[in-house]
């Protein structure tokens, strides 16, 4: 199983699942992993990390993926760019 994104780790990319399941999980306190949901095509992995700078959780290759991979961006950048576009 190949680790997409680590628990606690502020990646630099976000990814959108093109072909291929991966597993969403969290690891407990006592070191078991607690499998929050899998991804699909289709499916977005790491926008947490824009969201709240860290991790919560970890993405895991279930089976070979391919994904879209593109830089992360602040959700403040989000607000900036929607508030000077202009409005009809």
């Amino acid at each position: 199983m190949l680790a997409i994104l680590l628990e606690g780790s502020n990646s630099p990319q976000l990814y959108t699942v093109l072909k291929g399941v991966g597993t969403r999980y969290a690891t407990l306190e006592n070191g078991r992993r607690q499998v929050t949901n899998f991804l699909f095509p289709g499916d977005f992995a790491g926008l947490q990390t824009s969201l709240m700078g860290e991790m919560k959780h970890s993405v895991e290759a279930g089976t070979p993926m391919a994904l879209c991979v593109f830089p992360a961006l602040p959700c403040s950048s989000f607000s900036r760019s929607s508030r000077s576009a202009p409005t009809t």
